[in-house]
Formats: C-alpha cells, structure tokens, sequence
C-alpha cells in the first residue's frame, strides 16, 4: 500500500514549533513591542530631559534673580558709602563755613575804627585751631602795626586801641585787646603794634 505524504510546511520559509504561535507573527509581535519599548524609552528620555531643562531654567532663573540681588545690594552699599561721603563733605562745610572768618565784613569794621591820622603798616590775621574743652575752634588774632601822626600821637593811637578793645563796630567779637611799646618819631609822630584777640568759633557738630 502506498502512503501518500503531504508536506504543508515550506521548509525555506517557516519552521516547525511546539509553540501555538507561528514564528512570523512572533517575529512581528517582538518587533512592534521592541519599537513601542523603543519609542517609550526615547519618549522618556526626552521628558526627563525636559523636566531636567526646566530644572536648569529654575536653577538659572534663581542664580541670575541672586545675582541681580546681589548686584543690587552691591549698588545698595555704594549708594550708601556715598551718602557718608557727602555728609561727611557737608559737615566739613559746614564746619568751616562755621569757624571762617567774613573777611569783607571785617576789614570794612575795621577800616571804620581807623582815624586819618593813623596809617597802618602791617594788618595780619591768624585763626589758629584751639580747644576748649571737648570741642575745637579758631581764635582769630589780629596783629597790626602803623604809624601815626597827630598832636598828641600816644593818647591817637590808645584812643584807637580802647575804641578796638570795645569792640568798636567790629564785625567779629573782641576778647581783649593789647597794646605795645609805642615809640616816638618825634613829638608829633610815633609807630606802635596793637595785638586784637577775638573770641573763639566752635566748630559745628
């Protein structure tokens, strides 16, 4: 008896299994679940480079809102440092705006006090720095000499030193007063020095 033998199975392409499912279709399965893996784990990668490039944003945002901060108390303190300075330059002005001495007024004062008949040689003006007790201040010093001319050229010139002493109309206040050696030139004529010290001016605080 002759056996008849069909083979269903093309042995170029297909291959026997035990498995239920053919190779093929686990071939295409493999395939689709890899590339669903694939395109999953590039789908998370990307996010996560997302989220990461949203760190980095934060992260920068903070470093450049600190350094704005920073770049703002920098501006702050230089701000601040030039405040002290010009207090400090308005207290300096205001303090030898307190202590200088109003020459116009002063040698206008003084010319009034000065008779025709006494011309003077030397004027000088000191204003030395000087302390009482806490505070400094300038006393101004006037020293003049000159020479005069008159009747009675020693009784002119104590005359002028009595009127200074009293102050005399003179713009700045007179402490004392003192009068030096007066020498004849003849009887009619003399030179003298008289020394004027004025009170003290404080510095402002």
């Amino acid at each position: 008896m002759n056996n008849l033998r069909v083979d269903l199975i093309d042995t170029d392409t297909e291959r026997r299994s035990s498995s239920p499912v053919n190779m093929k279709m686990a071939a295409r399965l493999g395939g689709t679940i890899a590339g669903v893996l694939v395109v999953s784990f590039v789908a998370f990668i990307v996010i996560r480079a997302g989220i990461a490039q949203k760190e980095v944003d934060s992260l920068k945002q903070q470093w450049e809102g600190k350094d704005g901060l920073e770049a703002k108390q920098t501006n702050v303190k230089k701000l601040q440092a030039t405040l002290r300075q010009n207090k400090e330059i308005k207290q300096e002005i205001s303090s030898w705006t307190a202590v200088r001495l109003p020459w116009d007024a002063y040698l206008e004062s003084f010319a009034a006090n000065v008779p025709a008949s006494i011309q003077i040689t030397t004027f000088k003006v000191s204003g030395p720095v000087v302390s009482e007790g806490k505070d400094q201040a300038r006393r101004y010093t006037l020293e003049i000499k000159g020479k005069v001319v008159a009747d009675d050229p020693e009784k002119e010139v104590s005359a002028l030193k009595n009127n200074l002493s009293a102050g005399g109309g003179l713009s700045e206040p007179v402490d004392k007063t003192d009068m030096g050696k007066f020498e004849f030139t003849d009887v009619r004529s003399g030179t003298f020095p008289i020394t004027v010290t004025h009170k003290s001016r404080k510095y402002s605080l």
